[in-house]
């Protein structure tokens, strides 16, 4: 069906057309009038290129168009500006995330998609109407970035490379439109039942025709700002509806707005009937208020994916060898190239995928895999970005850029979950339309019967049914629970990276559960000191503690925080000596001590097996061993429970030792458990 604007309303904006203009454009063999010469620019590329069926399936209207010259565009081909947000890759083509204005509904991104597939040398282009971004990916040497630019404006959609503060201006500017109408609402709707309360609350006859009166006028003075105000984007989103010739969820709803409205405002003319102030203002701040939560819900996925960019460093120390010496260069990580060594100190984050070119390493993987506990890495050995270096410095040599590193890869998975509607969202929309059509049949015959039975109760009954059966919360709460579950998961570490995962879970019948860090606390904590003959506790602990308190280790940091909850000293120490894997060593108040494995700090032991403790010695000679274990969660013994009462089986997988893991299990009540993985 063709979208028809009226003769005083633009055909692409449907703004209302000014006196004096007299623009147009031809679209199935009519001519349609158009308010600008932007509006007509855009609406003859669209046409032009056979996107016609834009105006057929766009659920709102387009912003209008003011015309741009190419040369503001042209300053996003500057080879400085590109360095810093859409960097080289190694075969010559580059990558970038742009925030594009104006994106509404699905029309809106078909139509780009189909904009854009014309344009040469796009190698990807994957929008996001959730986020308002889309990903780039393009050869410049076939296509300027302007072109790209220029390509969309050409259909209506401002563009350009992400900036988190413009993004951050807009959104706040879209934030208090919303908290100002939702104001209105929520003050009309309190003063509106402050002034109805009496009136629900007295006998027949108690409140004074006069005093009723003067209620009622009191409302609808109160109720017009709510009215004309707060509801216009429901109205707004109703007129575009029926101009497109389909029915939305905006239109029973301001049927029902309008038509209770009017109806109240007859019936305090009238001084007779029923009046509605109360139930319309209430009814416009919940709506307002859902639609603000869903905003909400969104608006904290899309920062769910602005944390996930952030979590790696933005510059990095390159190492630089010339004829003098070797030196160090801060850079901007997406400055590295394939090839680069760069240093990364104790404590720091990979900026970007590496390999070890030094020593060995322990390093953090947490925010990749979850694991708490130190992984050691080989010379030679790959490192991905996100990783947290716990013992340094090391030298490692980049292979892969940041729009190619294992986190970039994430994001871009993550992102494109976000992109694509999960298939329950899509068959609430589908089940949406149909039933507001039928709705509406509905309510009109419903009218009509009790206009024959009761013409007095006709009209309250109909638009009662409006309100009730208009499937706003369906259509509502599938897109904003999405949104919301999505964000909360990222917030805890779980990436969505299919649309469709949540809904499958439900259908998942075996749960795999790692030890460390997810059954039990990430940190782990001291339990138990076995000290040697003539050696007190609390000496052990404060030798163990100077060794530990310079290590990013977890079981030297549970030493640290041992000794200081016993209000222990902690001597400095000397001399220090790390060895990854095994533990270290250090002059502590003149004593030559090591700390770690048991095959380490006692070498006559090093054929023995490991027993899991921490020890401490001093020239080969034992002081001391230390039992640290990671506690349980609270609540894992309750997630399993529940989990075992939903008719899902618990598993538990570790690499720890199988006496631990069978502790572990027995406690939490799983049956089935591995352990030495």
């Amino acid at each position: 069906m063709d979208n028809l604007a009226s003769p005083q309303s633009c055909f692409h904006c449907e703004a209302q057309i000014p006196a004096g203009v007299h623009l147009h454009v031809e679209h199935a063999s009519v001519l349609r009038p158009v308010c600008c010469h932007g509006c007509e620019a855009v609406a003859r590329t669209i046409l032009a290129g056979g996107f016609d069926a834009y105006y057929q399936q766009r659920a709102q209207a387009a912003e209008r168009q003011e015309s741009r010259p190419s040369s503001e565009y042209a300053a996003y081909d500057d080879e400085v500006f590109l360095a810093s947000c859409a960097p080289t890759r190694s075969n010559g083509t580059r990558a970038t995330t742009l925030s594009i204005e104006g994106l509404r509904c699905a029309a809106c991104v078909w139509l780009i998609e189909k904009a854009l597939s014309k344009v040469d040398g796009i190698l990807a282009f994957e929008p996001s109407l959730m986020t308002g971004r889309a990903h780039l990916h393009w050869d410049p040497r076939i296509t300027p970035l302007s072109a790209i630019l220029e390509a969309l404006d050409a259909v209506g959609y401002r563009a350009w490379p992400f900036d988190i503060t413009r993004q951050a201006a807009l959104d706040r500017s879209a934030q208090r439109d919303t908290v100002k109408r939702l104001f209105v609402a929520g003050l009309g709707m309190m003063q509106v039942m402050m002034l109805a309360w009496p009136v629900y609350t007295s006998a027949p006859g108690d409140i004074e025709e006069l005093w009723l009166s003067l209620i009622r006028w009191a409302s609808l003075v109160l109720t017009l700002p709510v009215v004309a105000y707060s509801a216009i984007p429901i109205f707004r989103g109703a007129w575009k509806d029926l101009k497109a010739r389909r029915v939305g969820m905006d239109v029973p709803v301001a049927i029902a707005i309008a038509g209770a409205y009017g109806a109240s405002v007859w019936n305090t003319w009238q001084r007779t009937g029923e009046v509605y102030y109360d139930s319309i203002t209430m009814f416009v701040f919940l709506l307002l208020l859902g639609r603000a939560l869903e905003s909400h819900a969104r608006r904290r996925a899309s920062r769910g994916l602005d944390d996930l960019a952030r979590a790696t460093p933005h510059t990095a120390h390159r190492v630089i060898q010339d004829d003098i010496a070797t030196r160090l260069e801060c850079v901007a990580a997406h400055a590295l190239r394939i090839n680069d060594v760069i240093e990364v100190q104790a404590g720091e984050t990979c900026a970007v995928d590496v390999t070890l070119k030094s020593h060995r390493v322990e390093v953090d993987l947490s925010l990749l895999t979850g694991e708490s506990l130190p992984v050691v890495r080989e010379c030679g050995e790959r490192i991905p970005a996100g990783a947290v270096c716990l013992s340094g410095p090391i030298r490692a040599t980049v292979i892969a850029q940041t729009e190619a590193s294992t986190l970039n890869t994430i994001e871009r998975l993550v992102a494109r979950a976000a992109q694509e509607r999960p298939g329950i969202a899509r068959l609430a929309d589908r089940v949406a339309a149909h039933f507001l059509f039928a709705l509406l049949i509905a309510t009109t015959a419903v009218a009509i019967v009790w206009f024959t039975i009761d013409p007095a109760r006709a009209w309250p009954i109909a638009l009662a049914m409006l309100v009730v059966s208009c499937p706003c919360a369906l259509s509502l709460a599938t897109p904003a629970a999405f949104a919301a579950s999505t964000a909360a998961l990222a917030r805890r570490g779980v990436l969505i990276a299919q649309p469709g995962a949540l809904e499958r879970l439900a259908q998942v019948t075996d749960v795999v559960f790692d030890k460390t860090g997810t059954l039990t606390q990430a940190r782990p904590v001291l339990q138990s000191i076995q000290p040697s003959e003539g050696v007190d506790e609390d000496s052990a602990l404060t030798w163990a503690a100077a060794l530990g308190q310079g290590s990013h280790h977890p079981m030297s940091r549970a030493m640290v925080d041992a000794a200081r909850a016993r209000g222990l000293e902690i001597p400095t120490t000397d001399d220090v000596i790390p060895h990854v894997g095994s533990g270290i060593e250090a002059h502590v108040l003149g004593l030559r001590l090591r700390l770690g494995r048991r095959d380490f700090v006692v070498p006559r032991h090093a054929s023995s097996s490991d027993d899991g403790r921490i020890w401490l010695a001093c020239e080969g000679q034992s002081i001391a061993a230390f039992s640290c274990f990671a506690p349980l969660r609270a609540d894992a013994a309750v997630t399993v429970g529940r989990l075992s009462t939903a008719g899902v089986r618990a598993h538990l997988f570790s690499g720890d030792a199988p006496s631990s893991t069978h502790a572990i299990a027995r406690t939490v009540g799983i049956t089935q458990w591995q352990g030495a993985l």
